[in-house]
């Protein structure tokens, strides 16, 4: 609670009651109301003023004893509505009145408050108004303007002249209020935009303001619907929720089948819980199921029924018709129901007939008995539906109680509740049986300023009042020990408090902040760089704040390289910011951009364009031909997802040559991962071995040398010189794979996952290893790591891989689910366009064949076998492609399959390479002794077979092994 000063004195914050002075609590409604002054802040609210039209002219009719009564009634009525919505009365302005909402008490819909109390207060003044029309023959209107920004409230002087609000926002508010015409309500283009998805606005219209020397923008405000903010929107990608999305996905689908389920999405404010809660119920409409949404509303706590009657109204279809259509609506979908239960369900829904009388029985048993009528609805209801309920923390005590029963009956029908609340919720809601709760959590843990200690909070201020902000639940206590660790207990507060200082203070508190959490943990100083950065930034001291930037992003690289980039990011801003003839200017350029150049491909960016032109003119003009390198090689990759397999494979011989020409053995190692990569997938296995000699040479054992790219560049060294050395037949592949993954075990998560997709992603479809239960084991662990590491490319390898491995298991479930995980993964894979897709496209296909789609399926791998070929990739992903397409066209044995299939023989055959690749060979072994069967050649079949067996066997192709002894 806050003290709260008007002209008259002290008033109360809650309520707005003027009370005598040194009052402890309000006599109105018993707040307490704490002694002091209010020291001055920065708060972000909504002014509203309000303004008799032609006052003066109505004292002149109806004298000042008159007016005074009637200004009287207004301003008493007025503030009545102010208080209903949370806003504070802040003067009375002599025919009219300001109010505020958002100070002292901070609001996060205070826009939306102020427009429904504009709207309720003129509606006041027409009531109020008519009753002056018949009693002193004079109009009476009433203009109303709002304006929303950030604005200094707290009491003005050392003496009673009152808490208030000043700043250039209140003085547009009341110039807002003086374009408004009578009766009207005017916006500002601020207040506007924050109530935009929820009002009805008129066109937006330039005005002429007092001391303005331009018009302004201005929005007439027509209505506030039910329509719930933000609607209509354009919406960006959903990202980093890529493992709550598959939970409620998964819960849809067994829905969908008959298998109701009720989700709890609970997070703190601007989290995302109404984000992923639209991008469900998109993903709901696109399976023709019906989506119901409803939400809470923080002025609308104790209004009973009201979001239950919503929620209602949606489902039946009633919105938008009068009341007769309405009840027909409702009797065509609850049938056979009481005739008295549908007149009290005519009645919650705001369609009641009015010659019916309702029964007269006690609000319980109107209230199980709707519960009944609407359960057994719900439980006769055959069609697919996703009801929504969002912001649960501010519904209705009534509503609650009812869907809480409601929600009992879900399971059973083929529905799903999504509700969303906040932490703070403890309500019924929250204890439905066999719920599923989702807990959002921050998509980055380095929330500024969000966590601190007791003697962090003591090196700025003297004895710390932290008990009160617990009990408030301003702040959380997070740990117990001697020196205890507290959070802000919403985004929002700190948001509050923060911005609420004044910017004079600010900069010097960074600077004590930044020392303090240097000097009193020194080992933790690079898991501490990103905030000691951002507090020494908010300081204004760039160039320090430049360097722990860096010092972040080095330290985050290989644990979380969304965090990395945004230090770089962070980084780069601050060196273009300096002066031009600064010192080191060029450099301090250059380093972030070569590392998010270099990084690029491992966050879904392209570099290729302006971004890479640039750094390419600074690098030049440098001389600084080593950052050229690092930045090319995420051209490299960039090329190569994006199959231009040609020009990856140029660029990566560039970038390879230059970091040898620069002889620095840390370079060549740390940039090896993106060239080898491209050799790798552009077939060229010669080189992709000779480089990975190379790197295992420069390495001398070291896991992490040259890591400022990837994790451990000699764990994927080992594991590429094992895949150049099977597609040649070279010796020594088994145990590269094995000192790969056993060196990968020990480094990053993403080290991990490419490891284990190199080696069982690529391994399993050429038919070198099988997927036993070890090695499935061994994928499981690695989509684990991956799943909490939040590296979405991780993820990504991890269910390519495992999805690869189902497929060839022999289990119906299992292929089952590897089919399911290549679907989800072909979608990731088509943002990244990787060259995985056509060979993700085939085993779909494949799968839909052995179902007997098998005439689609096939055109399905002829189009996908064909775009490897055009793109250079028929010696790489082609050959397990090749083999696919060529056994389901004998499978088929249609008029031209075989000949079909001899064709794409031929091509993978007459495939130019440098030199052998056994891993074609023994593919065309298979394939020809299965072409040799289908044309009668039982000779040419066995002995084709007989060859196949022994390769396999020579070279120790666990999964050719397999498959050649399951030929008769």
């Amino acid at each position: 609670m806050e003290r709260t000063m008007t002209a008259a004195g002290l008033a109360c914050a809650a309520c707005g009651t003027e009370l005598p002075a040194n009052s402890k609590f309000c006599n109105e409604c018993g707040a307490p109301v704490p002694a002091g002054t209010e020291h001055a802040e920065y708060k972000q609210v909504t002014v509203l003023f309000a303004d008799v039209v032609h006052s003066m002219d109505i004292a002149s009719a109806v004298g000042a004893e008159r007016l005074r009564e009637i200004m009287t009634e207004l301003v008493e009525r007025s503030a009545a509505v102010v208080r209903r919505y949370g806003g504070t009365v802040d003067k009375f302005t002599g025919d009219g009145i300001m109010a505020v909402f958002g100070a002292p008490a901070a609001l996060e819909d205070h826009a939306v408050r102020a427009c429904l109390a504009a709207l309720a207060i003129q509606e006041e003044a027409k009531r109020l108004a008519g009753e002056v029309r018949d009693r002193d023959t004079v109009e009476l209107w009433l203009r109303v303007g709002l304006n929303s920004g950030q604005v200094i409230a707290g009491e003005i002087g050392s003496g009673h002249f009152g808490y208030t609000a000043v700043g250039e926002q209140v003085g547009m508010a009341q110039r807002m209020e003086s374009v408004a015409p009578p009766a009207g309500v005017m916006l500002s283009a601020s207040t506007a935009r924050l109530v935009e998805g929820a009002a009805a606005l008129g066109e937006s219209e330039l005005v002429q303001i007092k001391g303005g020397e331009a018009p302004v923008p201005a929005r007439r405000l027509l209505g506030l619907g039910e329509k719930r903010r933000g609607v209509g929107r354009a919406e960006s990608k959903l990202v980093g929720r890529r493992r709550e999305m598959s939970t409620v996905e998964g819960l849809l689908d067994r829905a969908i089948d008959g298998h109701g389920a009720v989700v709890a999405t609970v997070g703190s404010p601007g989290i995302g819980k109404s984000r992923l809660v639209r991008e469900v119920a998109a993903i709901a409409r696109r399976r023709n199921v019906e989506v119901f949404t409803t939400f809470c509303e923080s002025h609308a706590t104790d209004v009973p029924f009201r979001v239950v009657a919503r929620l209602l109204r949606t489902a039946t279809g009633v919105e938008g018709l009068d009341a007769v259509a309405a009840r027909a609506q409702v009797r065509a979908r609850v049938r056979d129901a009481d005739t008295e239960d549908l007149a009290l369900f005519d009645d919650l829904l705001g369609i009641a007939d009015p010659d019916v009388a309702l029964p007269k029985i006690d609000p319980d048993a109107r209230r199980r008995r709707l519960t009944a009528l609407v359960n057994g609805a719900s439980l006769a209801r055959q069609a697919s539906t996703v009801y929504v309920i969002e912001d649960a923390h501010w519904i209705d005590e009534v509503s609650e109680s009812m869907l809480a029963e409601f929600l009992t009956v879900i399971p059973q029908t083929p529905s799903l509740m999504l509700v969303t609340y906040r932490p703070e919720y403890r309500g019924a809601l929250t204890r439905v049986a066999d719920a599923h709760t989702i807990a959002l959590a921050p998509l980055s843990d380095s929330v500024i300023g969000s966590k601190f200690s007791r003697d962090l909070l003591e090196t700025l201020t003297n004895d710390p009042v932290l008990d009160d902000l617990v009990g408030g639940e301003l702040i959380d206590q997070i740990t117990f020990t001697a020196d205890p660790a507290y959070v802000f207990h919403h985004p929002l507060v700190r948001t509050v408090a923060y911005e609420a200082q004044l910017k004079s203070d600010r900069a010097e508190l960074h600077r004590r902040v930044a020392a303090a959490i240097e000097s009193r943990d020194p080992t933790g100083a690079e898991e501490n760089a990103a905030l000691i950065a951002e507090h020494l930034e908010a300081a204004g001291d760039l160039r320090f704040a430049y360097g722990w930037h860096m010092r972040s992003a080095t330290w985050a690289t290989n644990r979380d390289i969304n965090a990395a980039r945004l230090s770089w990011e962070r980084a780069r801003r601050i060196a273009d910011a300096l002066p031009a003839d600064g010192p080191n200017r060029a450099a301090m350029r250059i380093a972030p951009r070569t590392m998010l150049c270099g990084t690029s491909w491992r966050a879904h960016m392209s570099v290729a364009g302006a971004r890479f032109d640039e750094l390419r003119e600074l690098c030049t003009v440098a001389g600084d031909k080593a950052s050229l390198a690092i930045a090319m090689a995420g051209l490299v990759v960039d090329h190569t997802f994006q199959s231009r397999m040609r020009e990856g494979s140029r660029l990566a011989s560039e970038a390879w040559a230059l970091a040898e020409v620069l002889g620095d053995p840390t370079l060549t190692v740390g940039l090896s991962f993106p060239v080898i990569y491209a050799k790798v997938q552009s077939t060229e296995y010669s080189d992709a071995l000779r480089w990975s000699q190379r790197v295992i040479d420069l390495a001398d054992g070291d896991p992490s040398r040259g890591n400022f790219l990837f994790g451990s560049p000699l764990a994927l060294a080992f594991t590429s010189r094992a895949m150049a050395r099977y597609w040649l037949g070279r010796p020594g592949w088994r145990e590269d794979l094995r000192d790969g993954l056993a060196m990968a075990r020990r480094a990053d998560p993403m080290s991990y996952v490419t490891v284990v997709g190199y080696a069982y992603g690529g391994g399993i479809p050429f038919g070198v290893l099988w997927p036993d239960d070890s090695v499935l084991r061994e994928i499981e662990d690695a989509l684990r790591i991956a799943e909490r590491s939040g590296d979405d490319l991780a993820l990504t390898f991890a269910r390519l891989t495992l999805g690869f491995a189902l497929v060839h298991r022999p289990a119906v479930p299992e292929h089952d689910r590897g089919q399911k995980l290549l679907a989800e993964v072909s979608e990731a894979l088509g943002e990244y366009n990787m060259s995985e897709l056509s060979l993700v496209k085939i085993y779909l296909a494949r799968e839909r064949a052995r179902r007997g789609d098998r005439d689609d399926a096939i055109s399905t791998m002829r189009d996908s076998v064909d775009h490897l070929f055009r793109e250079g990739q028929l010696l790489g992903w082609g050959v397990p492609a090749t083999g696919v397409l060529v056994e389901t066209l004998l499978d088929r044995g249609a008029e031209n399959d075989v000949a079909e299939a001899k064709a794409a023989i031929e091509r993978l055959a007459s495939a130019p390479a440098d030199e052998g690749l056994v891993i074609r060979d023994i593919r065309l072994l298979r394939l020809r002794a299965l072409l040799a069967r289908a044309r009668g050649d039982e000779a040419g079949y066995r002995d084709y077979r007989d060859l196949y067996r022994d390769m396999a066997t020579d070279l120790g192709f666990e999964g050719h092994i397999k498959w050649a002894e399951a030929m008769p």
